[in-house]
Protein backbone atom coordinates (compact mmCIF):
# COMPACT_ATOMS: atom_id res chain seq x y z
CA UNK A 1 0.00 0.00 0.00
CA UNK A 2 1.44 3.31 -1.34
CA UNK A 3 1.67 6.04 1.58
CA UNK A 4 -1.42 8.28 1.21
CA UNK A 5 -1.51 11.42 -1.09
CA UNK A 6 -3.45 14.98 -0.30
CA UNK A 7 -5.26 16.36 -3.22
CA UNK A 8 -3.27 19.26 -4.35
CA UNK A 9 -5.74 20.41 -7.08
CA UNK A 10 -5.61 24.34 -6.96
CA UNK A 11 -9.74 24.85 -7.13
CA UNK A 12 -10.08 22.33 -4.78
CA UNK A 13 -7.89 23.88 -2.10
CA UNK A 14 -9.58 27.32 -2.72
CA UNK A 15 -12.94 26.10 -2.31
CA UNK A 16 -12.21 24.57 0.90
CA UNK A 17 -10.53 27.23 2.45
CA UNK A 18 -13.24 29.56 2.05
CA UNK A 19 -16.13 27.02 3.95
CA UNK A 20 -16.24 26.66 7.55
CA UNK A 21 -18.67 23.88 8.96
CA UNK A 22 -20.38 22.87 11.94
CA UNK A 23 -18.56 20.84 14.89
CA UNK A 24 -21.72 20.41 17.03
CA UNK A 25 -25.85 19.67 15.85
CA UNK A 26 -26.19 19.93 12.35
CA UNK A 27 -28.88 22.47 12.74
CA UNK A 28 -26.53 24.96 13.92
CA UNK A 29 -24.93 26.39 11.13
CA UNK A 30 -24.80 29.64 9.17
CA UNK A 31 -22.86 30.13 6.17
CA UNK A 32 -23.45 33.45 4.85
CA UNK A 33 -21.74 32.88 1.60
CA UNK A 34 -24.24 29.55 0.95
CA UNK A 35 -27.40 30.94 3.29
CA UNK A 36 -27.70 27.64 4.99
CA UNK A 37 -28.43 27.85 8.47
CA UNK A 38 -26.36 27.24 11.63
CA UNK A 39 -25.60 29.02 14.49
CA UNK A 40 -23.17 26.95 16.96
CA UNK A 41 -19.52 27.55 16.53
CA UNK A 42 -17.94 26.42 13.56
CA UNK A 43 -14.19 25.21 12.97
CA UNK A 44 -12.55 24.69 9.90
CA UNK A 45 -12.14 20.93 8.73
CA UNK A 46 -9.58 19.48 6.50
CA UNK A 47 -9.16 18.17 3.30
CA UNK A 48 -9.96 14.91 1.82
CA UNK A 49 -6.68 12.89 1.71
CA UNK A 50 -6.69 10.58 -1.09
CA UNK A 51 -5.92 6.68 0.07
CA UNK A 52 -4.40 6.00 -2.78
CA UNK A 53 -4.75 2.02 -4.09
CA UNK A 54 -7.90 0.74 -2.30
CA UNK A 55 -9.10 -3.03 -2.36
CA UNK A 56 -11.67 -2.79 -5.17
CA UNK A 57 -13.87 -5.30 -6.03
CA UNK A 58 -13.31 -6.98 -10.02
CA UNK A 59 -15.76 -5.18 -12.71
CA UNK A 60 -18.35 -7.42 -13.43
CA UNK A 61 -18.80 -8.30 -17.17
CA UNK A 62 -22.59 -6.75 -17.21
CA UNK A 63 -20.45 -3.25 -16.34
CA UNK A 64 -21.64 -0.45 -18.59
CA UNK A 65 -19.74 2.74 -19.50
CA UNK A 66 -21.46 5.98 -18.47
CA UNK A 67 -19.97 9.53 -18.59
CA UNK A 68 -20.35 12.31 -15.55
CA UNK A 69 -22.60 15.06 -16.43
CA UNK A 70 -22.16 16.95 -12.91
CA UNK A 71 -21.58 15.73 -9.63
CA UNK A 72 -24.76 16.51 -6.80
CA UNK A 73 -22.77 15.67 -3.29
CA UNK A 74 -20.63 13.25 -2.27
CA UNK A 75 -22.58 10.48 -2.68
CA UNK A 76 -24.84 11.27 -5.49
CA UNK A 77 -23.79 12.54 -9.29
CA UNK A 78 -25.72 12.83 -12.77
CA UNK A 79 -24.56 10.52 -15.76
CA UNK A 80 -25.54 9.77 -19.09
CA UNK A 81 -25.34 6.10 -20.57
CA UNK A 82 -24.25 6.50 -24.30
CA UNK A 83 -27.15 8.79 -25.96
CA UNK A 84 -29.80 8.34 -23.53
CA UNK A 85 -31.06 10.89 -21.43
CA UNK A 86 -29.15 12.43 -17.74
CA UNK A 87 -29.62 9.92 -14.51
CA UNK A 88 -29.50 10.84 -11.35
CA UNK A 89 -27.27 8.03 -9.78
CA UNK A 90 -26.79 7.37 -5.89
CA UNK A 91 -23.68 5.56 -5.72
CA UNK A 92 -24.67 2.16 -3.55
CA UNK A 93 -23.47 1.16 -0.35
CA UNK A 94 -22.12 4.84 1.25
CA UNK A 95 -23.27 8.01 2.84
CA UNK A 96 -21.67 11.51 2.51
CA UNK A 97 -22.69 14.04 5.24
CA UNK A 98 -25.50 16.47 3.30
CA UNK A 99 -25.18 19.54 1.57
CA UNK A 100 -28.06 20.04 -0.44
CA UNK A 101 -30.83 18.33 0.99
CA UNK A 102 -33.64 20.64 1.20
CA UNK A 103 -34.57 21.77 4.54
CA UNK A 104 -31.28 20.37 5.83
CA UNK A 105 -28.41 22.63 7.18
CA UNK A 106 -24.99 21.57 5.68
CA UNK A 107 -23.09 19.24 8.00
CA UNK A 108 -19.82 18.36 8.94
CA UNK A 109 -17.71 17.42 6.59
CA UNK A 110 -20.45 17.28 4.03
CA UNK A 111 -18.82 20.39 1.56
CA UNK A 112 -15.24 18.06 2.11
CA UNK A 113 -16.66 15.22 0.88
CA UNK A 114 -18.62 16.62 -2.22
CA UNK A 115 -15.31 18.45 -3.11
CA UNK A 116 -13.89 15.28 -3.28
CA UNK A 117 -16.42 13.73 -5.60
CA UNK A 118 -16.28 16.45 -7.64
CA UNK A 119 -12.09 16.02 -8.24
CA UNK A 120 -12.73 12.16 -8.78
CA UNK A 121 -15.78 12.48 -11.26
CA UNK A 122 -15.03 15.98 -13.61
CA UNK A 123 -17.63 16.81 -16.17
CA UNK A 124 -17.15 14.42 -18.65
CA UNK A 125 -14.92 11.07 -17.33
CA UNK A 126 -16.03 7.76 -18.74
CA UNK A 127 -16.27 4.97 -15.52
CA UNK A 128 -17.52 1.66 -15.25
CA UNK A 129 -20.70 0.72 -13.57
CA UNK A 130 -23.13 -2.06 -12.52
CA UNK A 131 -26.67 -2.53 -10.56
CA UNK A 132 -26.87 -4.83 -8.27
CA UNK A 133 -29.65 -7.71 -7.77
CA UNK A 134 -33.09 -6.08 -6.28
CA UNK A 135 -33.66 -3.24 -8.48
CA UNK A 136 -32.10 -0.51 -10.36
CA UNK A 137 -33.66 2.53 -9.03
CA UNK A 138 -34.49 3.83 -5.47
CA UNK A 139 -37.84 5.05 -3.54
CA UNK A 140 -36.32 8.22 -4.97
CA UNK A 141 -36.19 7.50 -8.44
CA UNK A 142 -32.30 7.76 -8.18
CA UNK A 143 -30.03 4.85 -10.64
CA UNK A 144 -28.12 2.71 -8.03
CA UNK A 145 -25.17 2.13 -8.90
CA UNK A 146 -21.50 0.39 -8.14
CA UNK A 147 -19.09 2.58 -10.14
CA UNK A 148 -15.03 2.19 -10.73
CA UNK A 149 -13.14 5.39 -11.47
CA UNK A 150 -11.09 4.96 -14.72
CA UNK A 151 -7.86 4.23 -12.83
CA UNK A 152 -9.86 0.55 -11.79
CA UNK A 153 -10.51 1.74 -7.93
CA UNK A 154 -13.95 1.06 -7.29
CA UNK A 155 -15.44 4.32 -5.76
CA UNK A 156 -16.88 3.27 -2.53
CA UNK A 157 -13.40 1.61 -0.74
CA UNK A 158 -12.20 5.34 -2.27
CA UNK A 159 -14.91 6.92 0.01
CA UNK A 160 -15.07 5.21 2.66
CA UNK A 161 -11.17 4.62 2.85
CA UNK A 162 -10.65 8.23 3.17
CA UNK A 163 -13.40 8.97 5.97
CA UNK A 164 -15.26 10.48 3.11
CA UNK A 165 -18.21 8.56 3.49
CA UNK A 166 -19.45 6.35 6.36
CA UNK A 167 -20.73 2.74 4.96
CA UNK A 168 -24.45 2.78 4.71
CA UNK A 169 -25.82 -1.01 3.57
CA UNK A 170 -29.40 -0.81 2.63
CA UNK A 171 -30.87 -4.07 1.58
CA UNK A 172 -31.31 -5.86 -0.62
CA UNK A 173 -28.36 -3.82 -2.30
CA UNK A 174 -25.44 -5.10 -0.19
CA UNK A 175 -23.25 -6.93 -2.53
CA UNK A 176 -20.01 -5.30 -1.27
CA UNK A 177 -21.45 -4.20 1.89
CA UNK A 178 -18.80 -6.38 4.04
CA UNK A 179 -15.68 -4.68 2.45
CA UNK A 180 -16.70 -1.05 2.51
CA UNK A 181 -17.33 -1.56 6.04
CA UNK A 182 -14.56 -2.88 6.94
CA UNK A 183 -12.74 -0.27 5.06
CA UNK A 184 -14.81 2.45 6.80
CA UNK A 185 -13.96 1.20 10.43
CA UNK A 186 -10.32 1.15 9.15
CA UNK A 187 -10.91 5.15 8.60
CA UNK A 188 -12.96 5.12 12.14
CA UNK A 189 -10.01 3.89 13.95
CA UNK A 190 -7.15 6.27 11.95
CA UNK A 191 -9.86 9.38 12.55
CA UNK A 192 -9.46 9.96 8.54
CA UNK A 193 -11.59 12.35 7.33
CA UNK A 194 -15.12 12.85 8.96
CA UNK A 195 -13.75 10.70 11.80
CA UNK A 196 -11.14 13.06 12.71
CA UNK A 197 -11.16 16.03 14.44
CA UNK A 198 -13.67 18.58 14.45
CA UNK A 199 -16.57 16.06 13.29
CA UNK A 200 -15.10 13.47 15.40
CA UNK A 201 -17.97 11.43 13.48
CA UNK A 202 -21.24 13.77 14.12
CA UNK A 203 -22.23 14.86 10.64
CA UNK A 204 -25.21 12.28 10.32
CA UNK A 205 -27.27 13.49 13.11
CA UNK A 206 -29.10 11.17 15.71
Amino acid sequence: MSSARTITVDWFAVVLARLKYCRNSPLDFNDSASGRRCANTCVSAPPVIDPGPVESPQIPATAFAASVVRVVDGDTFLARVGNGPDVRVRIIGVDTPETVKPNTAVRCYGPQASAFTKHLLPAGTVVRAAHESGGDVDRYGRQLWDVWLPDGRFLESVLAASGAARAYPYPPQTEHAPLIAELAAQARTSQRGLWGPPCDGRSFGS
